[in-house]
């Protein structure tokens, strides 16, 4: 009945300061909570990935070439390590965490998605990668489905609890290019991706926002966003 927010970055001052502190909200009563989680911890970050695995009861972030979990019981971190990397036919393969990948949990196999992401400060390197990740082996498995979205960043990404399929909205590369309104479908079970055609869809936009899924409704909601540099 908590949700974890650890660390993130405030960009309206120059330099930029990144955080370093743990918060809860605790729903049912509405209240934030800041705690001190002991060392070791994942000290000061940012475009991070972060999902809660129900099977582990913990929450699960990913960050470059290591994985952390952390158990909202204890306050306790725990670093699984550095992340093994492999391809499909489970040959040692090249993946590192980008910023802002997106990221989300296929609870039937307990396997995390992940897509896009970008590298360098300032970014200049987006990727089209679709990986797995295996928190039992700490281990991503590089996909390489013939057909995917254009690389990016800060899309919109959700499962579909009904068909067990992740969706894909909108994203965006730097700061200056154009936004994207496009929408793609990934199936965890056969690996692929498909680009759907959506009538009234939401105008282009990438970064800062959310999508989820709304499983009384059986509908994704959509909320906000950034049309262009200056305009949200």
């Amino acid at each position: 009945d908590v949700v974890l927010v650890q660390g993130g970055w405030r960009n309206d001052s120059t330099p930029g300061l990144i955080y370093d502190d743990t918060w809860l909200y605790h729903v049912t009563e509405q209240r934030w909570e800041q705690v001190f989680p002991p060392t070791p911890r994942p000290g000061a970050t940012s475009d991070h990935g972060l999902v809660y695995l129900p099977a582990k009861r913990a929450f699960l972030m990913l960050l470059r070439d290591v994985a952390w979990t952390f158990d909202p019981l204890t306050l306790r971190w725990r670093l699984l390590g550095t992340t093994s990397v492999v391809d499909e036919a489970g040959q040692p393969a090249s993946f590192l965490f980008g910023a802002s990948t997106a990221c989300a949990l296929d609870p039937t196999t307990g396997l995390v998605v992940l897509y896009g992401g970008s590298y360098g400060n300032p970014p200049t390197v987006f990727t089209d990668t679709t990986v797995l990740y295996d928190v039992d082996t700490n281990t991503y498995t590089v996909l390489a489905p013939p057909v995917r979205p254009p690389a990016r960043v800060r899309g919109g990404f959700a499962r579909d609890a009904r068909s067990g399929r992740f969706v894909l909205f909108g994203g965006v590369q730097d700061q200056y290019s154009q936004r994207k309104d496009d929408l793609w479908v990934f199936d965890p079970r056969a690996r692929t991706w498909t680009e759907l055609d959506a009538s009234n869809a939401p105008g282009r936009r990438g970064g800062y926002y959310g999508m989820a899924y709304d499983e009384d409704s059986a509908r994704f909601l959509l909320s906000c966003g950034r049309a262009a540099f200056e305009l949200w």
